[in-house]
């Protein structure tokens, strides 16, 4: 593994805050294509790799335009970069007290987090399918099956 050097790494933090800011505004004009189209540019990948934001809105924007072509529309329509990067870490550590067997308590809060947020199904088994850090999908995918009616009761 190389190490970046210090230069290298302020460029990637330059470039991914001014990405980022490129983002929120194509997100304020519902112009999804338009990301997707800036994540399809090969000097992407090097941001992408070095910067967790970038790398989190990239996922998200993908699954975006699956939710788009399933249902018409997204849930996470209206919501700038921080609320989506927020979305996905939290979403993050819920789906893993799932995966770490915590009281059954503690995991149902997912439920009420997926409600408050109003996202779609689409949208969390993305997060759950695309997450590296999530190991057992298909337990954590079997529990929600179990729970998913409750989120829209």
């Amino acid at each position: 593994m190389i190490i970046p050097t210090h230069d290298e790494i302020v460029t990637v933090i330059s470039q991914a805050s001014k990405l980022e800011k490129t983002i929120n505004d194509l997100l304020e004009k519902e112009e999804y294509e338009g990301i997707m189209d800036i994540f399809a540019k090969p000097e992407i990948a090097k941001v992408i790799g070095r910067n967790q934001n970038i790398y989190i809105l990239s996922i998200m924007t993908r699954l975006i335009m699956v939710e788009i072509k399933k249902t018409g529309k997204t849930s996470l329509q209206g919501k700038n970069t921080s609320q989506i990067i927020r979305i996905y870490k939290i979403l993050t550590l819920y789906l893993r007290r799932i995966e770490f067997n915590l009281p059954i308590n503690l995991q149902a809060e997912i439920v009420d987090y997926i409600k408050q947020e109003k996202l779609s199904l689409p949208i969390v088994v993305g997060i759950i399918s695309n997450n590296s850090v999530i190991i057992q999908k298909q337990a954590i995918l079997d529990c929600l099956a179990i729970w998913w009616g409750k989120v829209y009761e």
